[in-house]
């Protein structure tokens, strides 16, 4: 059984690492008939009708309905498994459940297939790219013999100009609610190359139209041999450390599981809960310290395990709260939550630690921070505890879908439809239906800022902090 989890992470590798596959994985290439890919069609949305907590919080079931039927109608030839997914992921996109996703299935002998026929890095791979206020630029280069400095704003590829490309790719990946700041942080994490590769095709010369500096110009990249293997996009990590004016900084780069199982959950705070934690030194080190600020990063943090999020909480509380509402018919099926220690910050008001911070807390956020982080953000803003530093949070401010992950493979292609089963709504809901925590303090980035490696969230909170300092 898959255990409780808030996380993205299989979207991620859904998308990523698949450009080389398209070569050489016979599961890409498969044909489906029209008749076998709408029944494939039909399938995904009776499985989502029968197993997903609310699928229509966010759309209408006539447009759900037309969406679908729209997609059926437009298969008028067989059609790859690839061309397939995109239009079924689409679909998916439009339902604003950030957790779902579809892929390939693909055996291990395609995956070790596509990593030793990566031989070449094709000219899409050939540079790094960020999506800043609706613009496309490239950031820097991997390997290439083609100079495009860093900072240039990417106008078009092929033709295709890049306000065309961003909506090609911000339809086919999914977001909580009406969300837009996560699909162009999951942009920024690696995803365009293999994006585009799926929605245009492999190519093996481009041309790139670019703007630096106020001048336009045209450049061919080619195909090159390529010297080191592709790199799979990383986990963030966490960090620690102490800095001046009695503050602390904390990363949290994702919530691993922890080791409570077979336990119940009241025993999640206090001594026991003490001496699992992962974060316990951590915030005894503060205590003993006389730390008065904290910032908190949770940055490009995707999300995790319900009960180390829920045990981070207890870090940050002064009072006995929930961490998430779920309607105790859910809570008692056992079919959508494993045990009863999920019933702990859902049921059971989650209880302070003794060594929760008590001074003043600052919360780095942005459209990476998804599912149990961005839940957290949510109810730290909600009781009053923070202040949020960034941009709106990719995951959903009121609501999200957590619990078991729930696989379904389609009868014909073989596809994978990947939801969860439990709706998670926060205890401090705000007017803010359909998006993303909301930050205290906004801030954005011009291409310059970002190539300089400024930290403006991180300088920010260090500036608010002095002020309180003089106070």
């Amino acid at each position: 059984m898959k255990y409780w989890a808030l996380s993205i992470f299989v979207f991620l590798t859904c998308f990523s690492g698949q450009l080389q596959a398209q070569l050489h994985c016979p599961s890409y290439d498969k044909i489906n008939s029209v008749k076998d890919a709408r029944a494939d069609i039909d399938f995904i949305r009776n499985s989502l009708e029968k197993e997903h907590p609310n699928l229509y919080r966010y759309i209408s079931k006539q447009a759900f309905d037309n969406k679908i039927d729209s997609l059926k109608s437009s298969l008028k030839r067989p059609v790859t498994n690839i061309a397939l997914r995109l239009g079924i992921a689409s679909v998916l996109s439009s339902i604003g459940d950030g957790h779902l996703s579809i892929r390939i299935n693909l055996s291990n002998t395609e995956v070790e297939a596509a990593k030793a026929a990566a031989i070449n890095i094709y000219p899409i791979e050939q540079f790094k790219y960020r999506v800043l206020q609706g613009r496309l630029y490239i950031t820097g280069a991997s390997e290439t013999n083609v100079v495009i400095p860093s900072g240039a704003e990417v106008l078009s590829i092929n033709g295709i100009a890049a306000a065309k490309m961003l909506a090609d790719f911000f339809s086919v990946i999914p977001s909580d609610g009406y969300n837009q700041t996560f699909k162009s942080q999951a942009l920024n994490m690696g995803l365009i190359p293999d994006l585009f590769t799926q929605l245009y095709g492999l190519k093996k010369n481009i041309l790139f139209k670019v703007k630096f500096n106020d001048t336009e110009r045209l450049v061919e990249v080619k195909a090159l041999p390529r010297k080191t293997p592709p790199q799979p996009i990383g986990e963030v990590t966490s960090d620690f450390k102490l800095l001046p004016n009695g503050t602390g900084y904390l990363k949290i780069g994702s919530f691993p599981r922890m080791p409570f199982d077979g336990m119940p959950g009241q025993i999640q705070s206090g001594v026991m809960g003490d001496l699992l934690s992962p974060y316990a030194s951590v915030f005894w080190r503060l205590s003993n310290t006389r730390t008065t600020s904290l910032i908190l990063d949770l940055r490009n943090n995707h999300g995790g395990d319900f009960i180390a999020v829920t045990n981070l909480f207890s870090y940050l509380i002064s009072r006995p709260s929930l961490f998430a509402k779920v309607d105790n018919n859910v809570l008692n099926d056992k079919t959508k939550t494993p045990d009863e220690r999920v019933k702990y910050g859902s049921a059971i008001p989650v209880t302070p630690q003794s060594a929760n911070f008590r001074g003043k807390l600052f919360v780095l956020v942005n459209g990476c921070t998804f599912s149990a982080a961005s839940l957290l953000a949510a109810n730290l803003q909600g009781l009053g505890n923070a202040v949020i530093i960034g941009e709106e949070t990719g995951g959903g401010r009121n609501a999200l879908m957590g619990g078991l992950t729930k696989d379904v493979t389609t009868p014909h292609s073989g596809m994978i439809l990947q939801l969860r089963t439990v709706q998670m709504e926060s205890p401090v809901p705000d007017n803010t239906e359909g998006r993303g925590v909301m930050p205290d303090i906004a801030i954005s980035y011009s291409i310059n800022e970002y190539l300089s490696g400024v930290d403006k969230e991180l300088e920010r909170a260090k500036s608010e902090i002095a002020k309180q300092a003089v106070k």
